[in-house]
């Protein structure tokens, strides 16, 4: 079963009843990517399937999205302004801090639900995005039951921003899944900055109906694409976590390893170390080209080790930095999710360098620079 472009863009059609996608900027992207999992992903059937629920889901979000600017045209007058962006590699604390974050009552995270469906029902009746999520978890988890133990999520729970992107087709998310280089060679050479347009809108979005007073948001996914973020939310203020590449590289090759298995036939875990080392060794070369040519104030730099000892701390650290205030109120939700976390009996989540044929020579070497400038 080879997926094809013009029967998914049907089946979102005729799902929709819609026809305006909003522009055409995405079909590059959806045909990059989709020639990638017919000819290298090595996708089993079920990944198949899988794959195609996550295109027409993004499809259909497309014209459902466009459909709601065109009854309504004020959403894109909504501001936004000085959002939180939380990035760093994964495996960094990134999740953590975000957690952490979101329970300020002045903040809002959005939540996996609405960030899988952005688009909200029209009408009165019940929301159905939250089952259709809760649902979405159970077979996610079927098809990769390690990820319970690699990377815990919930359907109403704050999640990575990423999935607005995905709506785009232009994602560094996609590569993390499945076996795409051609796709991910291709992503490197991208404008981002019309995929931020869109981000920025879908966020509109989001908060047409509930305006927060600040957004949280995370996703280690807009490391190469900075300067498009900042070109979309030039008040944004970025907060970027740090740790050992030597500790983080195994972890992250771990959960790839775990979420590549569910999509495809076979895995090759010597191949997806070097996929990690190629595909994030350019990811944080650009990511340190805009920090080079940005406001240094519009960044602050968060020792995952710190955050790990003492995480209130730390916020604390960055809220006085920001110019915000931390109430007693919020140190004590903080102090009670802790607690709750640290209740949660989990497997250890157990990975090597060797496993993915890489060593600490090799990532020192391909990763000296960033090493010298933010882990010294």
């Amino acid at each position: 079963m080879n997926l094809s472009e013009e029967d998914l863009l049907e089946t979102a059609r005729r799902r929709t009843g819609l026809s305006d996608w909003g522009g055409d900027s995405f079909r590059a992207g959806l045909r990059v990517l989709l020639e990638s999992d017919n000819t290298e992903a090595q996708l089993s059937l079920l990944g198949k399937l899988a794959v195609r629920f996550e295109y027409l889901r993004s499809l259909c979000n497309r014209l459902r999205i466009q459909d709601t600017f065109n009854r309504h045209p004020e959403i894109l007058d909504c501001p936004i302004r000085r959002p939180l962006f939380i990035v760093g590699f994964p495996r960094t604390g990134t999740t953590l801090l975000h957690n952490l974050l979101a329970l300020d009552p002045q903040a809002r995270a959005p939540l996996m639900w609405e960030l899988l469906w952005p688009a909200p029902p029209e009408g009165d009746g019940p929301d159905p995005r939250i089952k259709w999520a809760k649902r979405g978890m159970g077979v996610t988890y079927a098809l990769m039951p390690g990820l319970r133990v690699a990377h815990p999520v919930s359907a109403t729970a704050p999640e990575e921003c990423f999935f607005l992107l995905e709506n785009e087709f232009l994602c560094l998310g996609f590569e993390m899944v499945r076996y795409v280089p051609r796709y991910a060679a291709w992503l490197f050479k991208q404008d981002f900055i019309p995929a931020y347009a869109s981000y920025r809108r879908q966020l509109q979005l989001l908060q047409w109906r509930r305006p927060p007073h600040r957004w949280v948001l995370k996703s280690p996914f807009h490391l190469p694409s900075l300067d498009a973020l900042l070109c979309a939310f030039p008040d944004a203020s970025i907060i970027q976590t740090h740790r050992d590449l030597a500790e983080v590289a195994p972890s992250m090759c771990s959960l790839m390893h775990v979420v590549r298995r569910g999509f495809s036939r076979h895995v090759d875990p010597l191949r997806l170390g070097k996929d990690w080392l190629d595909t994030w060794s350019e990811a944080i070369s650009r990511a340190m080209r805009v920090r080079a040519n940005s406001d240094p104030g519009l960044f602050i730099d968060v020792d995952y080790r710190e955050l790990i000892a003492d995480p209130i701390g730390v916020v604390r650290r960055l809220y006085a930095q920001l110019g915000l205030t931390f109430t007693t109120e919020l140190g004590e939700r903080m102090k009670s999710w802790l607690n709750d976390e640290r209740r949660q009996e989990r497997r250890a989540h157990r990975y090597a360098l060797a496993d993915f044929g890489l060593s600490r020579a090799m990532i020192e070497e391909r990763f000296a620079t960033y090493a010298q400038s933010f882990l010294d």
